[in-house]
């Protein structure tokens, strides 16, 4: 707000794996505004320009390593004003919620534009399919260039369930994974087929889990190993 971006407009970062990176997710919607990740820092000024060009829409990149600045009672007033705003704005499901592109398995990456209105309608079929609520905490695994990731952060918190990261999935760190399930009581995973293989092969892994809050883990990507299911 400070900076004077605009409702609609799109701020472009990178994912350092920090909770910081979740909470700029959140500080986006508030202020009407929408989000685009890249996977490198090299990445964020050619995405800043296609999504202008594309989009035709402000792109501003930011930098999550930067200070923290607290706010002061000018800039504060800002914030609730905008947030104010943003909730009369009647523009805002036409507006962008985030910037996304396609994985190029098929050629050149493409940017998927998708607007707030859209977010809010996948949130609530995520939260009816899954039945997430205030009583859960989902471990954020995904990493943010994913669109998992809209569904754990997006689809919990519009439930009021809590979230918490969690970079051992990415790290491809098996224990760090299931003592991170134990120490923030995740009662959701929602993981690649393929890592919840792994601990499906896991013995040690299983009895943490087994022994942890967790009620629900959601998979996808690939086929289901039967005999992996008959383990788990």
């Amino acid at each position: 707000v400070h900076r004077g971006v605009d409702p609609g407009d799109v701020l472009v970062f990178v994912d350092d794996d920090s909770q910081r990176a979740v909470e700029l997710l959140i500080a986006c919607h508030l202020a009407g505004c929408g989000y685009s990740v890249c996977a490198a820092p090299g990445d964020v000024a050619a995405r800043v320009g296609a999504i202008a060009e594309q989009c035709a829409t402000g792109a501003h990149a930011v930098d999550l390593t930067a200070p923290r600045t607290e706010l002061d009672g000018a800039t504060r007033q800002l914030v609730e004003e905008r947030i104010g705003q943003v909730g009369r704005d009647q523009l805002l499901g036409s507006r962008l919620a985030y910037v996304m592109p396609t994985s190029g398995s098929t050629g050149s990456p493409k940017l998927v534009p998708v607007t707030h209105g859209s977010l809010v309608i996948f949130c609530a079929a995520a939260r009816d399919a899954y039945g997430w609520g205030p009583a859960d905490t989902i471990l954020q695994c995904a990493p943010l260039t994913s669109d998992i990731s809209v569904e754990e952060i997006f689809g919990a918190l519009s439930g009021g369930a809590r979230v918490v990261r969690s970079a051992a999935m990415r790290a491809g760190d098996m224990p760090a994974l299931t003592r991170d399930v134990a120490a923030h009581l995740a009662t959701v995973l929602d993981l690649p087929t393929a890592v919840w293989h792994l601990l499906c092969e896991d013995d040690a892994a299983l009895a943490a889990l087994g022994g942890s809050a967790l009620r629900q883990v959601i998979i996808g990507g690939e086929a289901v190993r039967p005999a992996a299911v008959d383990k788990w």
